[in-house]
C-alpha cells in the first residue's frame, strides 16, 4: 500500500489511537527520523560499488575510493577470497598492542573517510 504524507500521519494516529496535540505536532519529525534511520540501516544495492585496491606488506592501511560512503564488505583475494570482519578501529588498535598467543582472523575498521585500517582479530583457540 502506498502512503502519502497525510495518509501516513493518519495511519500512525489510528494505530497509536491518539490525536493528542503534541504527538500530532511532532509526527513530521518522527516520520523524518524514521525515514533517516531506515535509509542508514538498510543497505540499498543502488549505493553499492565494487572496487579493488592494493595493500603493501607492513602497511596496515588501505586507501578508499574518492566516492567512498561506507564499507559493505571487504575481502582479501589471496588465491581465494577471505572476507574481513568489521570492527571499531579502537578495538583493532588495542588487540594489535596486546601480543597474545592466540589464533588470528583478519578484520577491518574504518579509520577515516580516506583510509581503512586492516588488522588481526585475536580468537581464543
Amino acid at each position: 500500500m502506498a502512503f502519502t504524507f497525510t495518509t501516513l500521519k493518519t495511519a500512525i494516529q489510528d494505530y497509536m489511537e491518539t490525536s493528542e496535540s503534541t504527538f500530532v505536532t511532532n509526527l513530521p519529525v518522527i516520520i523524518t527520523q524514521a525515514e533517516n534511520r531506515i535509509l542508514k540501516s538498510v543497505q540499498l544495492p543502488d549505493f553499492r560499488k565494487n572496487v579493488t585496491g592494493t595493500t603493501t606488506s607492513g602497511n596496515e592501511y588501505l586507501s578508499t575510493p574518492s566516492d567512498f560512503l561506507a564499507v559493505y564488505s571487504i575481502a582479501i583475494d589471496n588465491s581465494g577470497y577471505e572476507f574481513l570482519i568489521q570492527k571499531d578501529v579502537n578495538f583493532i588498535g588495542r588487540l594489535i598492542r596486546l601480543h597474545l598467543p592466540l589464533a588470528y582472523q583478519s578484520i577491518t575498521g574504518c579509520l577515516t573517510q580516506t583510509r581503512l585500517s586492516l588488522g588481526q582479530r585475536l580468537m581464543q583457540t
